[in-house]
């Protein structure tokens, strides 16, 4: 291998770790308001879905047991 192309690259894997070890304060404060505003639309979504199904229990007790469809025609022997 050519020694100049090895420098290059450990070169390039330095400016690479450099610039992983820059301060993650602003990428990190975005994921944080990112995380915040995910659990705020998810906490509003499970309270619309428990007050549907408050609702629907309330229903369900309200109109008592189901109606049953007739059954078949009894059979009498000729």
């Amino acid at each position: 291998m050519d020694p100049a192309t090895v420098l290059g690259a450990w070169r390039m894997w330095l400016a690479s770790r450099r610039e992983a070890r820059a301060d993650p304060g602003p990428a990190l404060e975005a994921l944080r308001e990112e995380n915040a505003q995910l659990r705020s639309d998810l906490e509003s979504r499970l309270a619309e879905l428990e007050d549907r199904v408050d609702f629907a229990e309330r229903r369900l007790v309200q109109e008592g047991p189901p109606e049953r469809l007739p059954g078949p025609p009894a059979r009498t022997p000729v």
